[in-house]
Order: structure tokens, then sequence, then C-alpha cells
């Protein structure tokens, strides 16, 4: 009789020990297929990311050309009269206002005596200038982020520090020269 409870109790025992085993194989699963989820999310934000940048890449084009109609100057439109010419620009500065905002986009729109910043500014040409060295002096091309994300760098020029200039050549601190 002996013999046969012992019996049942190595297998009782071999039964709980395999048990634990299964219990401990479906909790390392469980959090296996956790983290799997959590990379996919991961994953999918990503690429959505990655497509909302080409397609902003896609339509800053047509927001460079907005921003330069909307900088036009009015003298080849003296037929068309002020006040129309005054409510196109309007209606311009409205589409490329919401054009940014739909998509989220913010400029980077350097303004004049701003220092160079390299991961959103690209310094395309220096000018002699009595302003420091590396200072923007104009804004070429506007820049765009996307979440934070640099889209396309502003293309600016910058400073190139010369003393021997006098200060009327001091480029005025309150204009900034739009370039199409």
């Amino acid at each position: 009789m002996d013999t046969i409870v012992l019996n049942n109790r190595s297998a009782s025992d071999e039964l709980i020990e395999r048990n634990k085993e299964l219990e401990s194989q479906i909790q390392r699963l469980k959090q296996e297929f956790k983290q799997y989820c959590e990379s996919v999310k991961r994953n999918e934000e990503k690429n959505k990311q990655k497509m909302k940048i080409d397609v902003v890449k896609k339509l800053i084009p047509i927001a460079d050309t907005l921003d330069r109609a909307i900088r036009i100057n009015n003298h080849g439109f003296l037929k068309i009269g002020q006040k129309k010419l005054d409510n196109i620009k309007k209606n311009m500065e409205t589409t490329y206002t919401q054009l940014l905002s739909s998509l989220d986009i913010v400029e980077i729109n350097p303004k004049i005596g701003e220092e160079l910043i390299y991961e959103k500014h690209i310094a395309i040409k220096k000018r002699n200038s009595l302003y420091p060295d590396n200072v923007i002096i104009e804004c070429v091309r506007k820049g765009y982020l996307l979440n934070g994300v640099v889209v396309r760098p502003a293309e600016v020029i910058v400073s190139k520090y010369s003393p021997h200039l006098k200060d009327e050549h001091l480029i005025s601190s309150e204009v900034i020269r739009y370039h199409p």
C-alpha cells in the first residue's frame, strides 16, 4: 500500500511541476506577445510619421508659391486696383495658413540678427557685415517643421564680420528680403 501512495504522490508532484512549467511558459508567451504588439504599434507610428513627412515634402513647393505670391510687389498690378489686389493677397495668405495648419507644419523663418542654428538653417552664402560671424542677415527660403522634425531647413545668408565696413552698410534689422 505504501508503494501505491508513493506513486500517487510522485505522479501528483509531477503534475504540479508540469502545471507550473506550463503556467510559466504561458506568462512568457503573454509577455512576448505584449512586446510584439508594442513594437508593431511603434513601427506603425514611425511609418505614419514618415508618410506624413513625404506628403509635406510634396506640398512645400505649393506653400512656397503661395508665399511668393503673397510677397509680390504691387507695381505689376496697378491695373487691377489696390483693393482687389489686397483681397487677393488676403485670400492667398489665408490659403497658405490653412495649408500649413491642416498638416501641422510650422514655418522656420529666422529674422535678421538671429544666430545660425545648424539643425534648422543652412547657410548658403556669407556676406561681409558689421554683425558678428554666423548671424543671419537674410532669409532666402523658409524652412518647415513637422512635429518638431525639420522637413526642410531655412536657407539663409549669414554675416562675415568685417570691421572696416561703415555703419550705413549694416543691414536693417527690420527688413528681411525674401527671394523666390
